[in-house]
């Protein structure tokens, strides 16, 4: 992965750069926040033409490497008004990095709902009014059925389409199971961009290539018996990210009536242990 594709969505014009020397060596969360702080003004509005938006898989995408198919997505947060990152599973980043691209930066503003399909070819504008309020599910289920089951997709809902802070960006898994970027409302970015969803889709991409698979295949394997023998990721397998609640409620740093207090009374209810328990008694 050595380039960046620029859409510019006003204009409807696609570039594909090399990645320059100040962003060599970096993906995700490093490389979103060091394009925002160097090509946003810091005063921007979060959701004018001059915020952009990012989507940048991390460094060892697209490989074996377990835990390494994380999507960033980075913008000027309209909830915060400073840079921000969310992060995000399922296919899209793996996707993306098989194109030979190490991120997606959008800029602009469509004159209407639009989405991008991304493929071995480059860019597809795709007019998208019809889908204006669609929800998430829906919407995917219509991409799956008219593109197929070998893509991956980025999209918002009805509030990324009206800009409330909160909104998030959804990205599918292989599976089209649902993963959230959640944080800082940067679906309302989406949002503001005119963009409803980018269809991404590997299909007959080169795969990417390892210098020394032998030493490759040798670290990949190490770091997956770490992986596997450190208790925590057992703790995650079966409670999921709740798990952290029960944890960060004892050390005081569970945040609770608006960061007031550091503890919830009621954290027990909503653990992931109670979580699990409520599944299993279904």
């Amino acid at each position: 992965m050595e380039k960046i594709m620029r859409v510019n969505l006003s204009e409807l014009k696609v570039k594909v750069e090399d990645i320059p020397k100040e962003y060599q060596g970096l993906g995700g969360r490093g490389l979103t926040s060091h394009i925002i702080g160097r090509e946003v003004p810091p005063m921007a509005d979060p959701i004018g033409l001059k915020n952009k938006l990012i989507f940048s898989a991390g460094i060892l995408a697209g490989t074996t490497v377990p835990s390494s198919g994380r999507l960033s997505v980075g913008a000027r947060s309209p909830l915060t008004n400073t840079i921000k990152e969310a992060n995000t599973g399922g296919a899209a980043a793996q996707k993306l990095a098989k194109l030979g691209l190490q991120a997606v930066v959008i800029e602009g503003c469509a004159k209407e709902l639009t989405s991008l399909k991304i493929d071995k070819n480059g860019v597809t504008f795709i007019p998208t009014s019809p889908a204006k309020g669609v929800g998430n599910y829906e919407l995917i289920e219509r991409m799956r059925k008219e593109y197929g089951n070998s893509i991956s997709t980025i999209s918002i809902g009805p509030a990324g389409e009206l800009k409330l802070k909160a909104a998030s960006v959804m990205v599918t898994t292989p599976d089209f199971h649902i993963r959230v970027a959640a944080r800082g409302g940067l679906g309302a970015v989406m949002g503001s961009k005119n963009l409803k969803v980018v269809i991404i889709d590997d299909a007959g991409s080169d795969k990417l290539e390892v210098k020394d698979k032998a030493k490759f295949r040798e670290a990949t394997i190490a770091l997956s018996k770490a992986l596997l023998s450190h208790p925590i990721v057992g703790i995650f397998r079966d409670f999921g990210t709740p798990a952290l609640v029960m944890m960060i409620n004892a050390l005081g740093c569970l945040p609770t009536k608006n960061y007031t207090l550091g503890q919830f009374e009621g954290a027990e209810n909503i653990s992931g242990e109670r979580m699990a328990e409520l599944i299993k008694n279904d």
